[in-house]
Protein backbone atom coordinates (compact mmCIF):
# COMPACT_ATOMS: atom_id res chain seq x y z
CA UNK A 1 0.00 0.00 0.00
CA UNK A 2 1.14 2.92 -0.93
CA UNK A 3 2.22 5.22 2.53
CA UNK A 4 0.81 8.57 1.60
CA UNK A 5 1.78 9.48 4.71
CA UNK A 6 4.93 9.00 5.08
CA UNK A 7 6.48 9.53 1.65
CA UNK A 8 5.92 12.91 -0.11
CA UNK A 9 6.23 12.62 -4.04
CA UNK A 10 7.17 15.24 -6.36
CA UNK A 11 7.53 15.75 -10.28
CA UNK A 12 8.99 18.99 -11.53
CA UNK A 13 9.64 20.43 -7.77
CA UNK A 14 5.85 20.43 -7.17
CA UNK A 15 3.77 18.07 -4.99
CA UNK A 16 1.86 14.78 -6.44
CA UNK A 17 -1.42 14.55 -4.33
CA UNK A 18 -2.23 10.94 -3.45
CA UNK A 19 -5.65 11.66 -5.36
CA UNK A 20 -3.72 12.08 -8.56
CA UNK A 21 -1.77 8.56 -8.05
CA UNK A 22 -5.30 7.12 -7.66
CA UNK A 23 -6.24 8.61 -10.40
CA UNK A 24 -3.41 7.31 -12.33
CA UNK A 25 -3.49 4.28 -11.13
CA UNK A 26 -7.45 3.70 -11.89
CA UNK A 27 -6.95 4.64 -15.55
CA UNK A 28 -4.24 2.37 -16.01
CA UNK A 29 -5.71 -0.40 -14.61
CA UNK A 30 -8.57 -0.16 -16.51
CA UNK A 31 -6.12 0.46 -19.96
CA UNK A 32 -4.39 -2.86 -18.46
CA UNK A 33 -7.91 -4.58 -18.53
CA UNK A 34 -8.87 -3.95 -22.08
CA UNK A 35 -5.33 -4.75 -23.46
CA UNK A 36 -5.30 -8.46 -21.89
CA UNK A 37 -9.50 -8.72 -22.37
CA UNK A 38 -9.68 -10.26 -25.36
CA UNK A 39 -6.21 -12.51 -24.78
CA UNK A 40 -6.89 -16.17 -25.45
CA UNK A 41 -7.19 -17.80 -22.30
CA UNK A 42 -7.06 -14.59 -20.09
CA UNK A 43 -10.47 -14.68 -17.56
CA UNK A 44 -11.34 -11.53 -14.86
CA UNK A 45 -13.67 -11.87 -12.29
CA UNK A 46 -17.21 -11.22 -13.12
CA UNK A 47 -17.01 -8.29 -10.71
CA UNK A 48 -14.57 -6.05 -12.62
CA UNK A 49 -16.89 -4.01 -13.89
CA UNK A 50 -18.47 -3.39 -11.23
CA UNK A 51 -15.18 -2.55 -9.10
CA UNK A 52 -14.66 -0.21 -12.12
CA UNK A 53 -18.24 1.37 -11.24
CA UNK A 54 -17.11 1.92 -7.81
CA UNK A 55 -13.28 3.08 -8.73
CA UNK A 56 -12.28 0.42 -5.96
CA UNK A 57 -8.58 0.82 -7.23
CA UNK A 58 -7.44 -2.03 -4.15
CA UNK A 59 -9.36 -4.62 -6.02
CA UNK A 60 -9.26 -3.86 -9.49
CA UNK A 61 -5.34 -3.95 -8.67
CA UNK A 62 -5.34 -7.50 -6.89
CA UNK A 63 -7.25 -8.84 -10.06
CA UNK A 64 -4.95 -7.92 -12.65
CA UNK A 65 -1.93 -8.78 -10.24
CA UNK A 66 -4.06 -11.98 -9.93
CA UNK A 67 -4.15 -12.36 -13.82
CA UNK A 68 -0.56 -11.40 -14.91
CA UNK A 69 0.57 -13.27 -12.14
CA UNK A 70 -1.84 -16.89 -13.30
CA UNK A 71 -0.89 -16.18 -16.83
CA UNK A 72 3.22 -15.97 -16.25
CA UNK A 73 6.10 -13.81 -18.03
CA UNK A 74 6.23 -16.25 -20.89
CA UNK A 75 2.79 -16.52 -21.78
CA UNK A 76 2.53 -12.45 -21.21
CA UNK A 77 5.32 -12.12 -23.73
CA UNK A 78 4.05 -14.41 -26.11
CA UNK A 79 0.41 -12.74 -25.76
CA UNK A 80 1.74 -9.06 -26.02
CA UNK A 81 4.08 -9.74 -28.75
CA UNK A 82 2.55 -8.24 -31.87
CA UNK A 83 1.69 -5.41 -29.73
CA UNK A 84 5.02 -4.92 -28.50
CA UNK A 85 6.72 -5.50 -31.61
CA UNK A 86 5.33 -2.17 -32.55
CA UNK A 87 6.59 0.07 -29.47
CA UNK A 88 10.19 -1.58 -29.63
CA UNK A 89 9.86 -0.49 -33.29
CA UNK A 90 8.73 2.77 -32.40
CA UNK A 91 11.47 3.46 -29.52
CA UNK A 92 14.72 2.28 -32.19
CA UNK A 93 13.55 4.43 -34.72
CA UNK A 94 13.34 7.43 -32.52
CA UNK A 95 16.65 6.20 -31.09
CA UNK A 96 18.25 6.62 -34.39
CA UNK A 97 17.04 9.75 -35.63
CA UNK A 98 17.63 11.24 -31.96
CA UNK A 99 21.55 9.94 -32.89
CA UNK A 100 21.75 9.22 -29.12
CA UNK A 101 20.95 12.11 -27.73
CA UNK A 102 18.04 11.78 -24.54
CA UNK A 103 15.19 13.28 -23.07
CA UNK A 104 15.20 12.96 -19.14
CA UNK A 105 11.58 11.71 -17.54
CA UNK A 106 12.31 12.05 -13.55
CA UNK A 107 10.18 11.81 -10.61
CA UNK A 108 11.57 12.07 -6.89
CA UNK A 109 10.57 10.37 -3.98
CA UNK A 110 11.19 11.75 -0.27
CA UNK A 111 10.54 10.75 2.63
CA UNK A 112 11.01 13.09 5.20
CA UNK A 113 11.91 10.69 8.31
CA UNK A 114 13.37 7.25 8.73
CA UNK A 115 15.35 5.30 10.84
CA UNK A 116 17.15 3.10 7.59
CA UNK A 117 19.98 4.55 6.47
CA UNK A 118 21.09 5.74 2.61
CA UNK A 119 22.93 1.83 2.36
CA UNK A 120 20.33 0.09 3.92
CA UNK A 121 17.45 1.80 1.34
CA UNK A 122 19.90 1.40 -1.83
CA UNK A 123 20.30 -2.64 -0.36
CA UNK A 124 16.72 -3.25 -0.35
CA UNK A 125 15.95 -1.53 -3.12
CA UNK A 126 18.36 -3.27 -5.28
CA UNK A 127 16.90 -6.80 -3.78
CA UNK A 128 13.36 -5.31 -4.57
CA UNK A 129 14.37 -5.08 -8.47
CA UNK A 130 16.96 -7.76 -8.95
CA UNK A 131 16.07 -10.30 -7.03
CA UNK A 132 14.30 -13.25 -9.02
CA UNK A 133 11.45 -14.69 -6.44
CA UNK A 134 7.98 -14.96 -6.28
CA UNK A 135 7.62 -12.15 -3.11
CA UNK A 136 9.44 -9.32 -5.32
CA UNK A 137 7.61 -10.38 -8.68
CA UNK A 138 4.77 -9.58 -7.17
CA UNK A 139 5.84 -6.58 -5.58
CA UNK A 140 6.89 -5.33 -9.30
CA UNK A 141 3.92 -6.56 -11.47
CA UNK A 142 1.79 -4.63 -8.46
CA UNK A 143 3.71 -1.24 -7.87
CA UNK A 144 2.40 0.12 -11.72
CA UNK A 145 -0.23 -0.83 -13.83
CA UNK A 146 1.76 -1.09 -16.76
CA UNK A 147 3.84 -3.65 -15.76
CA UNK A 148 3.05 -7.11 -17.24
CA UNK A 149 6.89 -8.07 -16.65
CA UNK A 150 9.33 -7.33 -14.55
CA UNK A 151 12.20 -9.76 -13.57
CA UNK A 152 15.82 -10.47 -13.75
CA UNK A 153 16.87 -12.29 -16.34
CA UNK A 154 20.85 -12.58 -16.31
CA UNK A 155 23.16 -10.93 -13.73
CA UNK A 156 22.93 -7.12 -13.50
CA UNK A 157 20.26 -7.57 -16.07
CA UNK A 158 16.62 -6.82 -15.67
CA UNK A 159 13.68 -7.63 -18.31
CA UNK A 160 10.83 -5.44 -18.84
CA UNK A 161 7.87 -5.36 -20.77
CA UNK A 162 5.47 -2.32 -19.97
CA UNK A 163 4.08 0.59 -21.41
CA UNK A 164 5.63 4.19 -21.04
CA UNK A 165 4.00 7.14 -20.25
CA UNK A 166 0.54 6.68 -21.93
CA UNK A 167 2.11 5.14 -25.22
CA UNK A 168 -0.50 3.03 -27.26
CA UNK A 169 1.97 -0.30 -27.19
CA UNK A 170 4.03 -1.70 -24.65
CA UNK A 171 8.12 -1.84 -24.94
CA UNK A 172 9.94 -5.17 -24.45
CA UNK A 173 13.46 -4.18 -23.11
CA UNK A 174 16.46 -5.02 -21.19
CA UNK A 175 17.96 -2.65 -18.44
CA UNK A 176 21.72 -3.68 -18.48
CA UNK A 177 22.91 -2.49 -15.59
CA UNK A 178 26.63 -0.96 -15.05
CA UNK A 179 26.98 -0.57 -18.66
CA UNK A 180 25.86 3.48 -18.89
CA UNK A 181 26.38 3.17 -22.87
CA UNK A 182 22.78 4.73 -22.93
CA UNK A 183 22.94 7.14 -19.91
CA UNK A 184 23.37 10.92 -20.37
CA UNK A 185 22.09 11.91 -17.52
CA UNK A 186 24.46 13.83 -15.05
CA UNK A 187 25.02 12.70 -11.43
CA UNK A 188 23.01 15.17 -9.36
CA UNK A 189 25.59 16.97 -6.78
CA UNK A 190 25.31 15.29 -3.36
CA UNK A 191 23.67 12.26 -4.44
CA UNK A 192 24.99 8.40 -4.78
CA UNK A 193 23.66 6.48 -7.55
CA UNK A 194 21.79 3.30 -6.83
CA UNK A 195 21.52 2.05 -10.45
CA UNK A 196 22.33 3.22 -13.70
CA UNK A 197 22.07 1.48 -16.70
CA UNK A 198 21.02 1.57 -20.49
CA UNK A 199 17.82 -0.13 -22.22
CA UNK A 200 18.27 -2.37 -24.91
CA UNK A 201 16.24 -4.52 -27.03
CA UNK A 202 16.96 -8.18 -27.11
CA UNK A 203 19.05 -7.69 -30.34
CA UNK A 204 20.83 -5.02 -28.38
CA UNK A 205 19.72 -1.78 -29.51
CA UNK A 206 20.11 1.01 -27.58
CA UNK A 207 16.39 2.39 -26.78
CA UNK A 208 17.42 4.50 -23.73
CA UNK A 209 18.64 4.19 -20.25
CA UNK A 210 17.68 4.60 -16.22
CA UNK A 211 19.57 6.61 -13.91
CA UNK A 212 18.46 6.54 -10.18
CA UNK A 213 19.63 8.51 -7.42
CA UNK A 214 19.80 9.16 -3.71
CA UNK A 215 20.59 11.69 -0.87
CA UNK A 216 20.15 11.57 2.99
CA UNK A 217 18.14 14.97 3.56
CA UNK A 218 17.09 16.49 7.13
CA UNK A 219 16.08 13.54 9.02
CA UNK A 220 14.96 11.20 6.33
CA UNK A 221 16.35 10.41 2.32
CA UNK A 222 15.55 11.81 -0.81
CA UNK A 223 15.36 9.87 -4.37
CA UNK A 224 16.03 11.04 -7.99
CA UNK A 225 13.93 8.45 -10.56
CA UNK A 226 15.47 8.83 -13.80
CA UNK A 227 14.44 7.39 -17.00
CA UNK A 228 16.11 8.57 -20.42
CA UNK A 229 14.44 8.30 -24.18
CA UNK A 230 15.56 9.52 -27.24
CA UNK A 231 15.05 13.02 -27.63
CA UNK A 232 12.23 12.32 -30.73
CA UNK A 233 10.12 10.80 -27.82
CA UNK A 234 7.02 13.04 -27.97
CA UNK A 235 6.70 14.78 -24.61
CA UNK A 236 2.91 13.08 -24.70
CA UNK A 237 5.14 10.13 -23.49
CA UNK A 238 7.95 11.94 -21.36
CA UNK A 239 5.54 13.39 -19.32
CA UNK A 240 2.57 10.90 -18.33
CA UNK A 241 5.64 8.52 -17.33
CA UNK A 242 7.02 10.97 -14.45
CA UNK A 243 3.59 9.66 -12.81
CA UNK A 244 4.75 6.44 -13.62
CA UNK A 245 7.78 6.72 -12.13
CA UNK A 246 6.29 8.30 -8.85
CA UNK A 247 3.67 5.36 -8.76
CA UNK A 248 6.18 2.60 -9.08
CA UNK A 249 8.76 4.12 -6.70
CA UNK A 250 6.43 5.40 -4.22
CA UNK A 251 5.02 1.62 -3.84
CA UNK A 252 8.78 0.59 -3.49
CA UNK A 253 10.01 2.79 -1.03
CA UNK A 254 6.67 2.39 0.55
CA UNK A 255 6.76 -1.49 0.84
CA UNK A 256 10.77 -0.68 1.94
CA UNK A 257 9.25 1.10 5.19
CA UNK A 258 7.44 -1.69 6.38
Amino acid sequence: MLKTNRIVLEVNGKTVEPETIHNWEFKRLVKAHRLLTNIYGVRFSDNFSQWVKTKDVDALQNEILRVKMHAGADAMKDMLKSKYDMGNASLMMAEKVSGGRHKFSTAEIVVPESSLSVDEIKQQLLDTLLTDNNIYTKENLAAEPDHFVFQQSDENVQEVLEIIGKSPFPTHYFVHFNDLAGVHSPKSAGYEDILAGTLRLSNGSIIGGVHHQIKPEKAGFRIKATVEFPTMTPLSLIHPHQIHLACEFGYWISDILD
